[in-house]
């Protein structure tokens, strides 16, 4: 018989699957996938932070998903006493102040733009910066805004306009993700962190979803 697994365990395997098959893309940098990367990258992420949004007491007025992002990103930076996401972190520095100074990968910056009626080519020189912090989370949102292009259609399959951002954005999650599962098994038996994640998405005894 099969042991039964913990809510936190499922979503530790889950991410471990999709953390195994973003690295099994070649590393080429000649033809390297980097949507591809990213992309799994990303789900290993969000199999560890993720809530199950279609049950109605989850999906709450004024809440989303880049708010589960903060909460779980916050919660694990306390768990992890060790700090090995801060110095996982500071060996890549460059990719991620890069990442921190690219407009193009802040909502606000997008927003503001489109108010002043700046979205054209254009006007690119005249589009307004906006200020920008230097923490895990400040990171993650704006690696969130380049998930939401990909997912959702807002960029070109292999296109060249965010080749530079994914190549910092699959440095960064290649490097932060393992350290997140390594935390995340860690606290497994965590009260805090238990609460913070809740139920579970899509549990396994739901028409066989692993």
């Amino acid at each position: 018989m099969t042991e039964k697994r913990s809510p936190i365990q499922v979503r530790l395997h889950r991410s471990e699957s999709w953390l195994k098959r973003a690295k099994s893309i070649p590393n080429n940098p000649a033809g390297k996938d980097l949507d591809g990367q990213f992309i799994f990258y990303w789900i290993a992420f969000n199999a560890l932070y993720g809530q199950p949004r279609y049950l109605p007491e989850i999906r709450k007025p004024g809440t989303g998903e880049d708010g589960d992002i903060r909460g779980f990103l916050e919660l694990l930076q306390k768990k992890d006493r060790g700090g090995a996401i801060k110095e996982r972190k500071k060996e890549i520095e460059n990719s991620w102040n890069e990442i921190l100074n690219d407009d193009y990968l802040d909502k606000e910056c997008w927003i503001a733009w489109h108010k002043a009626n700046l979205v054209t080519l254009k006007e690119r020189d005249r589009r307004p910066s906006q200020n920008r912090g230097s923490g895990l989370v400040d990171g993650f949102m704006r690696l969130y805004t380049l998930r939401n292009q990909l997912f959702h259609g807002g960029s070109t399959d292999q296109g060249s306009k965010n080749r530079d951002s994914l190549i910092r954005g699959v440095e960064v999650l290649e490097a932060l993700i393992p350290v997140f599962v390594k935390v995340v098994r860690e606290n497994s038996d965590d009260h805090e962190l238990r609460k913070l994640l809740g139920p579970l998405p899509y549990p396994p005894t739901v028409g066989g979803v692993g």
